[in-house]
């Protein structure tokens, strides 16, 4: 490991700490049955390592030779690891095949900084012993220190497919493949490394916490860190992880307190000077952000992102005239323009200056650092005086830039959407739902924009994934109705009935409840449900609607007429109560009052399924 760390020479400074301090500890103890020696997956891993939970890694109960160390006691010293190494020997005389005796022998080995020699008797131990975890641990151990990295990754893998929750072979693989640059990998392996671990146990914690920063995944980063960083913890980088995490996830106040602890720590830290400056101005302490950035800068003379924090400071004061000054010295140092112009349009948006905003991002569009979300803005934007062509326009000129931005498609399948052009936006959102798959604001305009098209088993099938990953009330609902109008009536009244159970008097439930059980030809109980849904919300014109349609088909006519005439007077506009409440007042003999529904009726919508039937329906009345 040495020899890593001497190629290590940009890497964090905590991470190379948290590697050496990573280091095999001899662990003996004695029990009834045999002697058990691990290698703690806790001692110096920080300055918290008195809560650490050493794990014993090799159980010795019935293993070859393990009788000659029961009545053994461990010794840190010199002494100790002669005596230990000696009776390691004598049973290899006596017993050759003893993988117990070569793995004390090499974690002798180790501690005598013979790393050679540890490495040889830890493949031998493998080699007798290829099912017992602990030898391929330790001999992963000793190859990261002889940079060996590749035998020690599958080494340590080995380690885990025999003890798949080591906790020290998970922290091992995970620091590997952090300094290797697979986070994900190490993201993986330092979460299962953390398992079983105290609350206040800290460990690889602050490894862990900065990797899942690097993936913005800051509210893991909190919940895994604020238990383990106290206030007056003496470790600045696990502060300004956890500060990090804190400003993202929209804690500015607690941020500023780990920030300020940090800086007690390491005053001197330029980047931990800027957090904090950055926590103050979201916990609006502008002045105190303003002192605190100047003073970085009296340091720092040419360091742009200063310059830009400053500049951020200023505007939120609405001091323009010196931000302005600001971002010319901010580009003199190197700042790119792109990054001066959206210090402009975030000023702008906030104070509604919409005209300058648009001018803003054309520039920052035209001048080819754009990003998916500035298409989408500049798309409101627009909407705002354009209308939807100009939105519309805009988005498309998005997808030209980023065809493989699922927010973009989605954006644009929804203005399409609402301009009715259901047959593009479907496209749209077909593209944005296999882009973005377990979106659920996607999955559903995708599936609302199905249905539109006739597409009802496909707008089932999305209802059914908003579903599965939120079996909600509201996403229940959601799904039912599109069971529902695919005539899936039986799986639809499932659903309805269990949201009814935990929710009796859901009116959305009830009324359509009511109208499956009417498809299924069950009037009885139709009716049972839209007569609930009515006493709970009287007078409402489609529940209404509903119960007077049921009691039209049991042939209660004069009922039906009742509510479906009221119905059809409260809701003008709607031709599908104005076709029923005709057909109800045809049916009690009021020609004329049937007459004036049918015409209606039809106004609203010609091409209706129903439409034929009215036009019949009227010829006869005239």
């Amino acid at each position: 490991m040495k020899r890593l760390m001497k190629q290590v020479n940009t890497y964090s400074k905590f991470f190379l700490l948290t590697i050496l301090s990573l280091t095999l500890s001899l662990v003996l103890v004695v029990t009834v049955q045999a002697a058990i020696m691990g290698i703690g997956s806790g001692a110096g891993l920080s300055d918290d390592s008195a809560n650490a939970t050493p794990e014993p890694i090799i159980d010795a109960a019935g293993r070859l030779g393990a009788e000659e160390f029961k009545d053994l006691s461990a010794s840190f010293g010199e002494a100790g690891m002669e005596k230990l190494a000696a009776r390691a020997t004598a049973v290899l005389k006596k017993q050759p095949r003893s993988g117990l005796a070569h793995e004390i022998l090499g974690t002798v080995a180790y501690y005598q900084s013979e790393f050679i020699e540890a490495e040889k008797h830890f493949n031998k131990a493998t080699q007798l012993e290829p099912a017992q975890a602990g030898p391929w641990l330790k001999l992963g151990i000793v190859q990261m220190e002889l940079n060996k990295l590749a035998l020690a990754e599958s080494a340590l893998l080995k380690a885990l497919k025999y003890q798949p929750q080591n906790r020290v072979a998970n922290q091992r693989l995970g620091l590997l493949y952090e300094y290797n640059g697979e986070v994900d990998k190490a993201i993986t392996h330092l979460t299962n490394g953390m398992q079983g671990t105290r609350s206040d146990y800290l460990g690889v914690a602050v490894n862990l916490g900065r990797l899942l920063n690097s993936k913005q995944r800051y509210g893991q980063t909190v919940f895994l860190l604020q238990p383990r960083v106290a206030l007056d913890s003496s470790l600045p980088e696990a502060h300004t992880i956890l500060a990090t995490a804190l400003l993202q996830n929209g804690d500015a106040k607690t941020a500023e307190q780990h920030f300020a602890q940090a800086l007690n720590l390491e005053p001197d830290n330029a980047t931990t000077h800027l957090g904090y400056a950055i926590s103050l101005r979201k916990a609006d302490k502008l002045s105190a952000a303003e002192k605190v950035i100047n003073a970085l800068l009296a340091k720092e003379s040419k360091w742009g992102v200063a310059y830009l924090e400053k500049a951020d400071i200023l505007l939120a004061q609405d001091k323009l005239t010196e931000a302005r000054k600001t971002l010319d010295l901010a580009l003199k140092v190197g700042v790119k323009q792109e990054s001066v112009d959206r210090r402009y349009l975030n000023y702008h948006l906030a104070h509604k200056n919409f005209v300058e905003a648009k001018t803003a991002l054309n520039k920052i569009i035209a001048s080819g650092a754009s990003i998916p979300n500035d298409y989408v803005r500049l798309s409101e934007l627009t909407r705002a005086d354009g209308g939807l062509a100009g939105s519309i326009s805009v988005l498309e000129n998005g997808i030209k830039a980023f065809p493989e931005s699922g927010f973009l498609q989605f954006r644009y399948g929804s203005e399409l959407a609402a301009n009715r052009d259901y047959k593009e936006a479907e496209s749209a959102l077909a593209i944005a739902s296999k882009l973005l798959p377990n979106d659920l604001a996607v999955l559903r305009a995708y599936s609302l924009t199905l249905a539109k098209n006739g597409n009802m088993q496909t707008a089932a099938e999305a209802a059914e994934k908003i579903y599965k990953q939120k079996p909600e009330k509201a996403e229940a609902l959601f799904y039912a109705t599109r069971l529902q109008a695919n005539t899936q009536n039986k799986e639809a009244i499932a659903l309805y009935e269990n949201i009814l159970k935990a929710d009796e008097n859901n009116i959305v439930a009830l009324n359509n409840i009511a109208t499956a059980f009417a498809d299924e030809g069950d009037l009885q109980q139709a009716e049972a449900f839209a007569s609930k849904a009515n006493k709970v919300l009287p007078g409402n014109a489609q529940l209404q609607d509903t119960l007077g349609w049921i009691l039209f088909q049991q042939k209660r006519y004069k009922d039906s007429a009742e509510l479906l005439s009221a119905a059809a007077d409260s809701a003008k506009d709607n031709a599908k109560i104005q076709y029923h409440a005709g057909k109800a007042l045809e049916a009690v003999g009021d020609q004329r009052a049937a007459s004036a529904a049918f015409s209606r009726a039809l106004e609203l919508d010609s091409k209706a399924e129903w439409a034929d039937d009215v036009r019949v329906a009227l010829e006869s009345l005239h």
